[in-house]
């Protein structure tokens, strides 16, 4: 199937080769490349988030705060660490449904 595309379209992104027309094939290479920008975002924010909690730990761990502060951030602490590996566990969770579904 062909799709056209009218004069100074939106979607002339979209026409890899410049001929005007929108092939299967070019949208298939389109969807492609915005799955792989979101697994590249969704590693990213995966990543920050463990190095986050590792930040954390660090400056907590370290005689850099009072014992007075650390007792007042406990539950700041707390629901840091249970978001963050929230968010860690979606991200690794969602990795081995997709590498399941692979074989």
């Amino acid at each position: 199937m062909v799709k056209k595309l009218e004069p100074k379209s939106e979607f002339e992104v979209l026409d890899i080769d410049g001929d005007g027309v929108v092939s299967d094939q070019e949208l298939r290479a389109v969807e492609a490349l915005d799955a792989h920008d979101k697994q590249y975002h969704q590693t990213r924010l995966s990543y920050c988030a463990m190095i986050a909690m590792l930040t954390l730990t660090m400056i907590a761990v370290l005689p850099v705060l009072s014992m007075e502060k650390l007792k007042i951030l406990d539950g700041l602490f707390s629901i840091f660490f249970i978001t963050m590996g929230g968010i860690i566990a979606a991200y690794f969770g969602a990795q081995a449904f997709v590498q399941r579904g692979k074989k």
